[in-house]
């Protein structure tokens, strides 16, 4: 027994007559007759009589349809939930990003999207630097992330440029520089960010290719790091990162060298319209 057939049950009941729910349900009228004989053959009864020139219901299909119409809105209430759940997965992005909506403008951004997308319903996940390689199996709509990631299956996208920075304290020797060499720093100590971010790595490799080693290097968070500059240390941050700090007392040097640590839309191909709309508007 299936849902055709107890749907084609209840139109017969309803039209009166095989040819007029046969048109209705915009099938023959002997493909109809086919479906109500199988269904009453698997039932093992009869549910119309058929000895009078108008069919009518036996007891057993009189019963029958009370039932199935109880059936096919419980059906219908089903299928209706179903198309919502579905109609709400199709219109959700969910997106993790490091912490960088403010530095980048992103919640503007995000503000006119679903001022014009109001259908559309964007889950974010902000995540930690360190805790990427394990929030790369779940398997999001989007990923907004620094530097070059090898991720599987999804395709890239430059969002922002941005690039290492040198900040010192206004009675650094160089603060009346506004360019600078890396190499001019070879007798500071060197704030980071903490090791495990890419800032850190890309102002390390540099330091590697321009054959420079510090003598001491101290990582810290990035507000940690600017309010320890003294006169003979040096930070290395990306430029747009310091927009929403106060930097009166601090002066920022553009390297002579620009290193680059862009920050990329990784998105997975998808038929979801949302997230060609989001990419679009980005």
């Amino acid at each position: 027994m299936t849902i055709d057939q107890i749907q084609y049950f209840c139109a017969i009941c309803q039209y009166k007559t095989f040819s007029h729910a046969a048109f209705e349900l915009h099938i023959t009228q002997s493909s109809l007759s086919k479906h109500i004989i199988k269904l009453e053959n698997e039932l093992d009864t009869l549910l119309f009589d058929r000895t009078h020139r108008q069919i009518t219901l036996t007891k057993a299909g009189e019963q029958f349809y009370q039932d199935a119409k109880i059936l096919l809105k419980d059906y219908n209430q089903m299928m209706n939930h179903l198309d919502v759940l579905k109609d709400n997965t199709q219109n959700t992005i969910h997106i993790a990003m490091l912490p960088i909506l403010s530095q980048y403008n992103l919640s503007s951004k995000l503000d006119n999207f679903n001022t014009q997308y109001p259908s559309y319903h964007v889950e974010i996940d902000e995540i930690e630097e360190r805790d990427i390689q394990s929030m790369l199996n779940n398997q999001y709509d989007i990923y907004i992330l620094r530097g070059h990631m090898d991720l599987l299956n999804y395709n890239k996208i430059l969002l922002y440029k941005d690039k290492l920075t040198a900040v010192t304290s206004y009675k650094h020797p160089l603060s009346s520089y506004d360019e600078v060499s890396i190499l001019d720093f070879k007798n500071n100590e060197i704030l980071l960010p903490p090791q495990y971010t890419t800032i850190a790595h890309i102002a390390l490799e540099e330091f590697d290719k321009l054959n420079f080693h510090p003598t001491h290097i101290r990582y810290g968070r990035l507000e940690t790091i600017l309010s320890s500059l003294k006169d003979y240390n040096v930070a290395f941050v990306m430029e747009k990162t310091l927009s929403m700090y106060h930097l009166s007392n601090l002066c920022m040097h553009t390297l002579s060298k620009e290193v680059y640590g862009n920050i990329y839309l990784y998105y997975l191909p998808s038929h979801k319209s949302c997230i060609q709309d989001f990419i679009s508007m980005f």
